[in-house]
């Protein structure tokens, strides 16, 4: 397994999250930035629950990629709403979205390591965390 991680969500321009991130390379914090704005474009999300009931997957955006058990905190700094992919009608686009974030912020709460740099408001993280917990509690 990989060192443990930060994920740092924010968009590609960011010059404070490039100058705490500077930081972080100089002390040999591995971490990965990602922009939630290309879920649906030029990344994509793989989780699934394990029979030992942890969550598992790859989150991507891009060419940049992390393992979500290899996460070790999470800052959300200024991350892009998911964008839906060209040519959907808006019915389809707005499903899109909904269902992406609701997986991204519902998965990432339900991981029991992970801490969160800063808190998640109900604006950027919508799913509940105990609706992601269920599939664990349930077996």
């Amino acid at each position: 397994m990989s060192p443990p991680r930060v994920l740092v969500l924010t968009a590609d321009l960011d010059p404070t999250a490039d100058a705490v991130l500077a930081h972080l390379l100089a002390r040999g914090v591995p971490f990965t930035r990602l922009d939630p704005r290309a879920l649906l474009t030029a990344g994509s999300m793989d989780g699934r629950l394990g029979a030992d009931g942890l969550w598992r997957g790859v989150l991507r955006g891009g060419p940049r990629e992390v393992n979500l058990q290899a996460l070790r905190s999470v800052w959300v700094r200024r991350p892009g709403e998911i964008a839906p992919p060209d040519g959907l009608d808006p019915v389809a686009a707005d499903w899109c979205v909904g269902q992406a974030r609701e997986a991204l912020w519902g998965i990432l709460q339900a991981l029991p390591h992970l801490r969160w740099v800063n808190p998640v408001g109900a604006a950027r993280a919508p799913a509940s965390r105990c609706t992601w917990q269920r599939p664990r509690r349930a077996g």
